[in-house]
């Protein structure tokens, strides 16, 4: 079954990849990295938070770990390169002053997640991406510190076009929807309260979400709500206490639901978590 959480292996990874002759059912999800998706070859739209971003060879689409989303591709061919930056990998450049992630981090949910293919052209982003690859694939003593380079010379260009983007974007009721969500994670929410919120139709809600955002109001409240346990776990308090913090009832449904999410159960993840931290 293909999980909606995707942990990466790698603080760092760079993928290119070619998909063709077949359907394209990609699951909304979310990473515990940062993307940057550059779409090379085919047609769609990238959706994120139930915003749909049409696609052009040559776009660059931006994603923090906080933003749920998917490709929708309806082309025969699909070809892109995803890079997956962990926050831990350029901890050393982050001061009090500089955040290099600040452009991915920075933007509100589901807002100037697409930088254009001209911008991506002009301002360097396309010329960087591709020195990544080059540097990901060789195996020089000098590899990790030209990975870093490049990448900070990226993050840097982003930040300046997300920075200065005057784009405005209209606000359904979807994703006003969405944001509420976001905001009110820890208060016990329900289809039929957030119907009443809106004045909507409960089941015309529930219909009208799942085909903006590929899944139900109900999964995507416990997707977020899992989402924000990782960032707990990593915290001093107990796993009771996490799942209380996150909006679940009981340890109990945080539990099954983190296991059907994430793939492994919530002390498995901290293990994992503390030797991740342990080896540097």
């Amino acid at each position: 079954m293909q999980k909606t959480y995707r942990i990466g292996k790698y603080s760092f990874e760079y993928r290119e990849r070619v998909t063709s002759g077949e359907a394209f059912p990609y699951i909304p999800h979310f990473h515990d990295s940062y993307e940057i998706f550059y779409f090379l070859e085919g047609e769609g739209d990238y959706v994120v938070e139930g915003k749909k971003y049409p696609l052009a060879p040559g776009d660059v689409i931006i994603t923090n770990p906080r933003e749920l989303h998917s490709p929708d591709i309806c082309s025969d061919i699909y070809r892109r390169i995803t890079i997956a930056i962990h926050p831990l990998y350029l901890s050393g450049f982050i001061t009090k002053d500089y955040n290099p992630f600040n452009g991915l981090a920075s933007r509100p949910l589901a807002e100037q997640n697409r930088i254009p293919a001209e911008l991506v052209q002009s301002q360097g982003i396309a010329q960087e991406i591709r020195a990544l690859g080059e540097h990901y694939c060789d195996n020089k003593p000098s590899r990790d510190a030209m990975l870093k380079a490049h990448l900070l010379i990226l993050l840097e260009a982003i930040n300046g076009i997300v920075g200065v983007s005057k784009i405005s974007f209209a606000h359904e009721r979807i994703q006003e929807i969405v944001h509420y969500v976001n905001n009110n994670l820890t208060e016990k929410i329900s289809l039929s309260d957030i119907a009443e919120e809106f004045y909507m139709n409960k089941h015309y809600l529930s219909h009208t979400f799942h085909d903006r955002m590929g899944m139900t109001l109900t999964d995507y409240i416990t997707s977020k709500r899992i989402q924000l346990s990782l960032g707990l776990i990593s915290q001093q308090c107990t796993l009771l206490e996490v799942a209380l913090s996150a909006g679940f009832a009981d340890y109990a449904s945080f539990y099954r639901a983190f296991i059907k999410i994430v793939g492994i159960s919530p002390q498995s993840y901290r293990k994992n978590l503390e030797k991740t931290r342990g080896g540097g």
